[in-house]
């Protein structure tokens, strides 16, 4: 029997020596662990250190990890709070190929939709505050259409039935006869006027206003149209004067013809004692666009005052009650001229107005087919 012995670095093996059945003794080894121990020592040691090294590898690369996953989720927050206060992006707030790069190009998608339907519900919001300020005051100036219309129907009236009462009483005076006769004539064209005027705007606002056009030679026409207005003219001390050349336009014969007969009346009715009317035409050529034609109606009156000047064109409005009723105006010409300016592709405006008078505008589309073709 062997025995092995280990104390502290030094092993002892002890086994026993026979001869044939009889015990000589023991023999004995003596050896030294020091080295072997030492050698266990430096692995454990090793690895100790490894897994300590490990460790802080691991936690340390598990914190950096973490850290910068947070500071992504911190950058995607900001972002969406800067959507929540109405400030949208430019740019992803974060760009990578991972599932928080595809979250960040979500809400980055989403803050342009976000942008682009409040932009819209804001020009919604911006056109519905117009057409309310725009029906506001539509309904302003009609209140003070029907109010002006009223007096504007009663004072011709109450002339025209004075008149007529002293028809009635005096019938035997001649002069009176013929007064009565020039003030009720005078009085009822007036009350036809603004008739007419009012219906022609109504039925352009309410139904498709029927326009027959044609290829219309507009020298002839205007000189008709001054000819019509010229026994007002001469009657006012207005001198009409007219340069105008060949061209022909596309419109509504009838339709131009209000259109012109109105500038002229304006001119003539707002002009001053020995003042001139002047009627022109030229085309205007526009480089890269249609040329049209341009008629001008110039007067030498009062002028329009600047800040009446944007609304001359709107239904109902007059420059001044005074001014209105002295003149017979009902503030309906111009808006029934631009309504059937644009009626046929054209358009009117006015050009300049001061204390040396007023130049409106009025511009014609060209034909654009052959003679005889609509």
């Amino acid at each position: 029997m062997s025995a092995y012995i280990t104390e502290g670095d030094a092993l002892l093996y002890l086994a026993p020596l026979y001869n044939a059945d009889q015990l000589l003794g023991t023999v004995q080894f003596h050896a030294s662990l020091a080295e072997q121990n030492a050698f266990y020592e430096r692995i454990r040691d090793l690895f100790l250190y490894a897994g300590l090294a490990v460790l802080a590898g691991g936690f340390l690369a598990g914190y950096l990890f973490v850290r910068r996953q947070v500071s992504v989720i911190r950058r995607l927050n900001r972002a969406a709070q800067q959507i929540g206060r109405g400030d949208y992006l430019t740019r992803p707030p974060v760009r990578r190929r991972d599932e928080l790069g595809e979250l960040a190009e979500g809400i980055y998608d989403m803050s342009g939709s976000i942008s682009s339907s409040v932009e819209q519900l804001q020009e919604e919001k911006r056109k519905l505050m117009e057409a309310i300020a725009r029906l506001t005051e539509l309904e302003r100036q009609q209140k003070q259409f029907i109010g002006n219309i009223s007096h504007e129907l009663k004072t011709p009236l109450t002339s025209i039935r004075a008149y007529a009462d002293l028809l009635e009483m005096y019938a035997d005076d001649p002069a009176l006869l013929g007064r009565a006769r020039e003030r009720i004539g005078t009085e009822a064209a007036r009350l036809y006027e603004l008739v007419e005027k009012a219906l022609q705007l109504s039925a352009m606002d309410v139904y498709d206003f029927e326009t027959k056009a044609a290829q219309v030679e507009l020298a002839p026409l205007l000189a008709e149209a001054a000819e019509r207005i010229r026994v007002k003219a001469d009657a006012a001390d207005i001198r009409v004067e007219l340069a105008l050349r060949e061209g022909t336009v596309w419109a509504d014969p009838d339709n131009l013809m209000h259109i012109v007969l109105n500038l002229l009346d304006n001119a003539v009715k707002y002009n001053v004692p020995g003042g001139k009317v002047t009627l022109s035409n030229r085309m205007a050529e526009r480089p890269g666009a249609v040329s049209r034609m341009l008629v001008e109606v110039a007067d030498t009156g009062r002028g329009i005052p600047p800040e009446a000047q944007p609304r001359i064109f709107d239904p109902f409005y007059t420059v001044s009650g005074d001014r209105s009723r002295a003149t017979g105006g009902t503030g309906l010409g111009l808006s029934l001229v631009r309504s059937l300016a644009e009626k046929q592709g054209g358009a009117v405006r006015l050009a300049e107005s001061g204390a040396s008078g007023s130049r409106f505008i009025l511009e014609l589309p060209i034909p654009t087919t052959p003679s005889g073709e609509s």
